[in-house]
């Protein structure tokens, strides 16, 4: 306890740029170095001895540490990050700073800028002649858009603190754009969904001045945690910043309040909390496909119940979402979305065990006519993909006219060369075989009989 009391009390973290060479602090130069101030304070009328700990910034790692100022980098498991330590001697009532000097890494690569921009073209190009190639190029343009704007705000002058959150923000923001441009789903949301009927909400912040005197006030709120930098669709004058604490993007501006003036300002937002018509009609549809495979088998009384059950809690969602769509209050969207994802994941789990319990389905052996039906309706089938996917040009389609008739003359040939053989070995061909073998016996019979004499 007595020791617990004798602990010294460290101060909060101060960042401040320090450059490279000694000469004046100029808006053109780079800061290419960064002072970690620590305060260490005894609060005691006794001299103190302490260790004093401090947790370095997570993108810091003991390469960019140039001066240590004395004490020791280490690393913790739990926080998953580097810490400082140093054991100190500190008077009665003495407070004492401790200096670390780190490089200046909150700034954005520019190679891993190119690269995203290249994955972005690469998706464009691969995409050429889908029907995802429209959306493609609408996201492309919007991430352009986005990027170029982090790079103008990355050459803006500003404190090194407000550097770190710009930073943890932009690579934040090029990480989901990253991910959007490599992910199917995403295009298939964007696909879904054009710039004019894209579904919004409106995010309020509320912020007011407690003093009698007109004051510059600083707001800043927390976005909802479904939210990415892609669902802002517009922030106004407010800065698009991400709060590492919090695992969250955060709005931030400033403003000028008159005494006990209250404000309310509007976000808009992509509403993510609303699921598609179209995403519960897909799990109503594949349920009932599974269930076809289930029909004549032990198992489709089970079946039928759980397909049952899937179609009655897709309602349920619909319903429940509708009763929320006009609220103006996000936070009640909000819940209605928890409560509706959770029954989208039953759904889900329901339809896997399905179809895990096919396997257990006996298979039944196909004849020849079936194999025939079965190739013709898989063609029919893949008719139907390549017309979902693809935009095909005359000349590709004659390509796959002749390819597909050459196919069915290759599977009729082997067909018609296979019954003959067949009906060879059946008893349709035996009375040939009874022939033959009648002549060969009476030519072997002939040179026995005697001639006749007159």
């Amino acid at each position: 306890m007595i020791q617990s009391r004798r602990r010294a009390l460290v101060g909060l973290l101060f960042l401040s740029a320090v450059l490279a060479r000694p000469i004046p602090l100029c808006a053109e130069e780079n800061k290419e170095l960064v002072t970690i101030k620590i305060l260490a304070v005894n609060p005691m009328d006794a001299p103190l001895d302490t260790v004093v700990t401090h947790r370095l910034p997570p993108e810091i790692l003991p390469e960019h540490v140039v001066d240590r100022g004395g004490l020791e980098i280490r690393y913790d498991s739990n926080l998953v990050s580097y810490y400082a330590t140093t054991s100190v001697k500190l008077g009665p009532k003495e407070t004492r700073t401790l200096f670390i000097k780190v490089k200046n890494v909150w700034v954005l690569n520019p190679e891993y800028i190119e690269k995203v921009q290249t994955q972005l073209l690469q998706t464009v190009s691969s995409l050429k002649g889908t029907r995802y190639e429209e959306t493609a190029t609408k996201l492309f343009e919007k991430t352009t858009e986005q990027i170029d704007r982090i790079v103008d705000e990355q050459k803006k002058e500003k404190g090194i603190q407000k550097q770190i959150e710009l930073y943890r923000s932009h690579m934040k923001q090029l990480q989901q754009i990253e991910q959007a441009v490599l992910s199917l789903s995403s295009l298939r949301k964007l696909a879904s969904a054009s710039d004019t009927d894209v579904r919004t909400v409106k995010f309020y912040v509320r912020a007011k001045n407690p003093s009698p005197e007109e004051r510059t006030m600083a707001i800043r709120a927390l976005l909802p945690k479904e939210i990415t930098s892609f669902d802002v669709i517009n922030k106004f004058d407010f800065r698009l910043l991400f709060d590492e604490n919090e695992g969250r993007f955060v709005v931030e501006k400033e403003d000028i309040f008159k005494g006990d003036e209250e404000k309310k300002y509007e976000i808009i937002l992509r509403d993510v909390w609303y699921i598609t018509k179209e995403e519960l009609d897909f799990l109503r549809d594949q349920a009932s496909k599974i269930l076809e495979r289930f029909k004549n088998s032990p198992y489709e009384p089970y079946a039928q119940q759980t397909v049952d059950s899937i179609v009655q809690t897709l309602d349920e969602i619909w319903t429940l979402q509708q009763e929320n769509e006009g609220a103006e209050n996000i936070e009640d969207r909000i819940r209605a979305f928890v409560v509706n994802h959770q029954k989208m994941e039953v759904v889900k789990k329901k339809i896997k065990e399905l179809q895990d319990l096919l396997l257990e389905v006996p298979v039944k052996r196909n004849t020849e006519i079936d194999q025939i039906k079965q190739a013709l309706s898989d063609l029919s089938k893949m008719f139907d993909i390549l017309s979902m996917g693809f935009n095909l040009d005359l000349s590709t389609t004659w390509w796959l006219i002749l390819g597909i008739i050459a196919f069915l003359f290759i599977f009729a040939t082997s067909f018609y060369v296979t019954w003959i053989v067949e009906l060879g070995r059946s008893r349709f061909g035996k009375p040939k075989d009874k022939k033959v073998k009648a002549e060969k016996k009476a030519a072997s019979e002939a040179p026995a009989e005697s001639p006749k004499t007159p």
